[in-house]
């Protein structure tokens, strides 16, 4: 898979795990075909499944329930997170956000001079920062192939371990459509970047999952 192509997808994801797609979004998305004709497809259970469940989404869901869905996923529940969109939660045996974890993303953000107005609001493990991150990394790399050996680290060390298991809650947990393919997506995606840059990954024990 091509690093552009990588880039532009990951760039989306951050977007949708940022914040849902507001009313007017959802209408350009669904003008647009976007979801119906998702650009990055694998013979694979995952990325056709993925791909079912975005095409319903299209025909059947409203922004409005997209937004309660992303709430109950990523924000608040009145038990718990459904899939909590933090490394921290998954690799510290504490589950709490602000950790060690969240400061070693940072420093690596530090390395690049990576900043983002989430930076601010979030811990730096947050996924969506982190696949923001990615997409510049991926960016860069189609410009210059000596950006590759600093991607393959990142997933290495702070994707590999963790965002299988935070895809797999999501697609358990989500109640929308739209958020269910996003999880099989994302799980496709990462499967993806795994052939692409073939990280030595770096073994991590996840202390719990929300599924």
């Amino acid at each position: 898979m091509d690093y552009t192509t990588l880039s532009l997808a990951a760039n989306v994801f951050a977007q949708f795990l940022a914040s849902s797609p507001d009313a007017k979004t959802w209408q350009m998305l669904k003008e647009n075909h976007v979801l119906e004709e998702w650009f990055i497809h694998t013979q694979t259970p995952t990325s056709e499944q993925g791909t079912m469940l975005w095409k319903r989404s299209h025909g059947e869901e409203s922004s409005d329930t997209i937004a309660a869905d992303f709430t109950r996923l990523f924000l608040c529940d009145e038990e718990f997170l459904k899939a909590p969109p933090y490394a921290s939660f998954y690799l510290e045996s504490s589950g709490e956000i602000f950790t060690q974890e969240s400061d070693d993303v940072q420093a690596v953000y530090d390395a690049f001079s990576f900043k983002t107005t989430r930076l601010t609001q979030e811990p730096a493990d947050h996924i969506a920062t982190q696949l923001e991150f990615l997409s510049l990394l991926l960016k860069s790399a189609a410009q210059s192939d000596a950006f590759a050996k600093h991607i393959s680290r990142f997933i290495a060390i702070h994707l590999a371990s963790w965002m299988t298991s935070w895809a797999v809650d999501v697609q358990n947990n989500a109640q929308s459509l739209f958020y269910r393919g996003l999880g099989y997506h994302i799980q496709t995606y990462y499967e993806l970047l795994i052939e692409t840059f073939q990280p030595n990954v770096v073994p991590r024990i996840i202390h719990r999952k929300a599924s």
